[in-house]
């Protein structure tokens, strides 16, 4: 080169050039070493790891499968989720973080974080069922323990991310930079590395626990007065508590468990009955070809007597058992009594023995009787208390349909013709099976008509059989029957189609919500029995002096009647709407778990629409950006622009310009042109963002070709083309 002589340049000895051949090879070998001994170290991670997203997953399930106390198992859950993501991330990662793997402190963090898993997941499950539900809990106490569970899960969760990024802080200077630029001040970077961490996840933790405090509260509140509802709907009937839920609920697991293991079954006597003390009612018709009527000879009370065809030895321990845990079932008022199986002295027939029920079955009885609203809800209201009740015990009908719920004497409805395990009448004619499930078509959840067997039956499937149960109510035919269209072709609609039949207009509307609610095609989105229940009981009771509606009386609403969500966005866009009327409704859906009412409760406290909203408004502020961000999450895109905009603004959270801009980007492309504006103006300036002009330009197009008048300006100003 011109002007550099060779002497000047510089040329390594060859014991020099071998020295640092020699270092290059020594931090090679070390690296292998320090992965085989990672690696090593990995395994004592490797179940704990496993188990830990086992009871993230489980804990997932427990949340949809909540019948109470929904909020509480959400907030857990979002944790859950939150902490399995940095758990996976540090498995997916491990070579990257070997470092972090040899150390024995971070064992034992992740068997305390297992740990503490367990109990989340023991409480989740404890508190969102009737018939797990602890009897000694109560509000104070279970408030009390849940705080304790995000204590001890936060501190666990901090101390993995610091664990975790202490290891990939020095991995990353030990890679980039030389030996020599790490120095004694080191520990300070990663300690100040650390501690910003650390209060962003309390400061975010803590900003929405008074809430979650409040919404747990009024979730035990709800559930009490589920209970409450449940005993009192009835005069002079049993009260159910927790702990005879519970206990049946258990008989009932014990037996399943027993039944999956192949163990012995012992035979429960007492469920042995002798047909000839009870005498034949020659002056009762028979139900159907298997049921007649029989008086006992002692009491003279009558009895059903179901024929149960070809029982054979191996089966009567089986049956007894099951039987026995119908007994229990007497507890509730809304199921049939069971009492017992009636043998004959030779042994050639058996009989499951019932209450007998005066007025036949439900389409029976809407044939022959004039049902007005009063009775229609009434009977909707005894069947929800059925199911709960049978729901809260860990117990599936299958088969909810009008031919299954009987009427007694007294005009109330009860849920009939379910055995605890289907396999009590498997040997029944093949006729009857065959029928069955031809009628089970017209009230079966799409999953199952599309998936059969291949999808479980749960009581997400039980919920849409009840939801077009409430049809049949309403309308007092069977379903489908108007279409005169075959089965097959029925199945095809539903599946296909997502059909589902309308209602007549003189139906009300919480009736005719509650049943669509129910019969929703995304079985994740269909209401709890719970929420089911308390819909129709609220509505039914809110006024105890009302007259009794009359069918087919287009007259029959009243003045304060809740109206449907879409009619209450009608009501609100008006000049002159009813915004009383509107937030009441929006609030009322919105605990049903409506999201879209969940968005317009937190528009209405965000923008105090009401005189009582403009009281508090910080909380308000903090209340609306927790719901926009419930519905942003699931999807609502006006929610997704409304958060962004607290989170960019400070409205109810603190400032979060990432965050603000990641939930902005989803509405923008969503299709929301003020999003698209706000991020492509964002990207421009480079203000909460890396300046990114090619970015900007794109998003602010989009806007303006959305004739969105602020983008238009701004690309007009900038030249740019659209």
């Amino acid at each position: 080169m011109e002007g550099v002589n060779r002497s000047d340049t510089y040329e390594p000895t060859k014991n020099e050039g071998n020295r640092f051949a020699l270092n290059q090879l020594e931090i090679t070998v070390r690296a292998l070493t320090s992965a085989v001994e990672a690696s090593a170290s990995y395994v004592s991670f490797a179940s704990l790891i496993e188990t830990f997203f086992k009871l993230g997953e489980d804990i997932a399930i427990l949340y949809q499968k909540a019948e109470h106390n929904k909020r509480l198992c959400n907030y857990l859950t979002k944790r859950v989720n939150s902490a399995v993501a940095v758990m996976s991330d540090l498995e997916i990662r491990k070579q990257d973080n070997q470092e972090f793997f040899m150390e024995s402190t971070n064992l034992q963090l992740i068997k305390d974080f297992v740990k503490c898993m367990l109990d989340i997941r023991e409480f989740v499950a404890d508190v969102s069922q009737l018939g797990t539900f602890d009897i000694s809990f109560n509000s104070a106490n279970i408030v009390q323990k849940y705080k304790d569970l995000l204590n001890r899960f936060d501190g666990y969760l901090i101390s993995l991310n610091v664990a975790i990024n202490k290891g990939a802080i020095r991995m990353q200077i030990t890679r980039n930079e030389s030996q020599s630029f790490i120095n004694d001040n080191k520990d300070d970077n990663i300690s100040e590395t650390i501690n910003s961490l650390n209060e962003e996840t309390l400061s975010s933790e803590d900003l929405e626990l008074q809430y979650e405090i409040e919404a747990i509260k009024k979730g035990l509140l709800e559930m009490n007065k589920f209970m409450n509802d449940m005993s009192n709907s009835k005069p002079g009937s049993e009260k159910i508590t927790f702990s005879s839920i519970k206990q049946i609920r258990d008989l009932n697991v014990n037996y399943q468990r027993n039944l999956r293991k192949g163990r012995e079954i012992s035979i429960v006597s007492q469920s042995i009955l002798k047909l000839d003390d009870y005498e034949p009612r020659f002056d009762y018709p028979w139900r159907s070809r298997f049921i007649h009527c029989r008086r006992s000879r002692a009491s003279l009370s009558n009895y059903a007597f179901k024929e149960i065809p070809h029982v054979f030895d191996d089966e009567i321990n089986d049956l007894c058992q099951q039987v026995a845990i119908l007994k229990e079932l007497e507890k509730s008022e809304y199921i049939v009594r069971f009492y017992g199986i009636a043998v004959a002295d030779d042994e050639t027939k058996s009989f499951l023995v019932t209450e007998w029920m005066e007025k036949g079955n439900l389409r029976e009885y809407y044939k022959n009787h004039k049902l007005d609203w009063n009775k229609k809800f009434e009977f909707a209201i005894d069947i929800c208390q059925g199911i709960a009740f049978l729901n809260a015990v860990e117990i599936l009908h299958h088969d909810i349909r009008g031919a299954n719920i009987l009427i007694n004497h007294n005009h109330r409805a009860k849920i009939a013709n379910f055995g605890l395990s289907r396999r009590i009448f498997k040997n029944n004619a093949i006729d009857i099976r065959v029928t069955r499930k031809c009628e089970n078509v017209r009230y079966m959840a799409p999953e199952k008509l599309e998936y059969a067997d291949k999808k479980r039956y749960n009581v997400k499937c039980e919920i849409y059989s009840l939801g077009a149960l409430l049809w049949e109510i309403a309308e007092e035919e069977i379903p489908y029957t108007r279409l005169g269209i075959d089965l097959q072709t029925i199945r095809e609609r539903i599946v296909k189609e997502k059909y589902r039949e309308p209602f007549s207009p003189n139906v009300p509307k919480v009736w005719q919500d509650t049943a669509y609610a129910a019969m929703n095609h995304d079985p994740d989105f269909r209401p709890t029995i719970a929420k089911i229940f308390s819909a129709l009981y609220e509505y039914h009771h809110k006024d105890e002096k009302k007259e009794i509606l009359p069918v087919g009386d287009d007259n029959f609403m009243l003045f304060d009647e809740l109206i449907s969500v879409d009619q209450a966005i009608e009501e609100h866009r008006k000049p002159d709407g009813n915004k009383q009327k509107v937030w009441e409704s929006f609030k009322y859906y919105a605990e049903l778990g409506d999201i879209i009412a969940t968005y317009w409760v937190g528009y209405y406290l965000y923008h105090s629409i009401l005189p009582e909203h403009k009281e508090n408004r910080q909380e308000n502020l903090q209340h609306a950006a927790i719901l926009f961000k419930e519905a942003a999450d699931h999807g609502k895109v006006e929610a997704q622009l409304r958060y962004g905009f607290c989170l960019w603004q400070g409205d109810g959270v603190p400032v979060n310009w990432d965050e603000a801009m990641r939930y902005l980007k989803l509405a923008a492309d969503n299709g929301i042109p003020t999003a698209m504006y706000n991020v492509g103006s964002a990207y421009w300036i480079g203000k909460g963002v890396i300046k990114d002009q090619e970015i900007g330009s794109k998003y602010l197009k989009m806007a303006a070709k959305k004739d969105q008048r602020n983008a238009i300006a701004m690309c007009k100003k900038l030249g740019i083309s659209y």
